[in-house]
């Protein structure tokens, strides 16, 4: 390979990355084929740095169909590739990342498959949740923060929470933060009958949203909820009542 093509190689490559790495109030550096440098001042550079807001809005999540398209076509362009059979090295680095993903890619739905604990509490939670239009309550002011689904107890943890409820025989449970109540609901149908989940959770509008469930279901009066800030809610619980596991 020549001198040139070389230098031409490494100023595409550092002016690509300074163009695409978001890098609000920084500059970056450029070579000319000279091989002398010059700083370029960030203004001149056309990116973004987006603020976090704890969860995305749904214009920033890929369809279902792009998910499957990226998928089908990244693991085309590596077919044939592995950790063992490969014909140069890029290859075999491809191939431990192909192999990688289907790993990992994979656990979540055959965990998912095999988790069959879920009660009909849980069940009810999960199809009011996914029923509700979040970005509209919060537009409308009666929610605290801009929720979603995401933000809620994951199935395969839920039932997890559920089983170490049960192994247990914990007989009051503490949760801290509640959302939509999945979580609770999960320990509520792992408590005996005697039990109690006391959640604490900051938006009022959640302890009715969640009421309104566990209401339709016997084991609901294992649950209450108190509102407010989570230190300022803890230091009131009384002292001569003592939990067996805390979520």
């Amino acid at each position: 390979m020549s001198l040139p093509f070389l230098r031409c190689s490494r100023l595409a490559l550092r002016n690509a990355i300074a163009v695409g790495v978001p890098a609000a109030g920084a500059s970056y550096f450029s070579s000319s084929l000279s091989g002398k440098t010059s700083q370029v001042p960030a203004s001149t550079v056309n990116c973004e740095m987006k603020g976090y807001t704890g969860r995305f809005g749904g214009t920033e999540k890929l369809e279902a169909s792009a998910r499957g398209t990226l998928e089908s076509n990244a693991l085309e362009a590596m077919s044939g590739q592995s950790a063992a059979r490969w014909s140069i090295h890029s290859e075999r680095i491809g191939g431990v990342a192909k192999e990688l993903f289907c790993l990992i890619g994979g656990l979540e739905s055959y965990i998912t498959s095999v988790s069959n604990c879920g009660g009909p509490i849980m069940k009810a939670i999960k199809d009011k949740m996914d029923s509700t239009d979040w970005d509209a309550l919060h537009q409308k002011g009666k929610t605290m923060f801009s929720y979603g689904p995401e933000m809620s107890t994951d199935p395969t943890e839920a039932q997890t929470v559920k089983m170490f409820v049960f192994m247990k025989n914990a007989k009051r449970v503490l949760e801290i933060g509640m959302f939509t109540g999945y979580g609770a609901a999960a320990i509520v149908e792992a408590l005996p009958a005697n039990g109690e989940c006391v959640s604490l959770d900051i938006d009022p509008f959640l302890k009715d949203w969640v009421r309104e469930v566990m209401a339709k279901f016997p084991d609901g009066k294992k649950h209450s909820v108190i509102v407010g800030p989570a230190l300022d809610s803890m230091a009131k619980l009384p002292s001569n009542k003592k939990f067996d596991f805390v979520f």
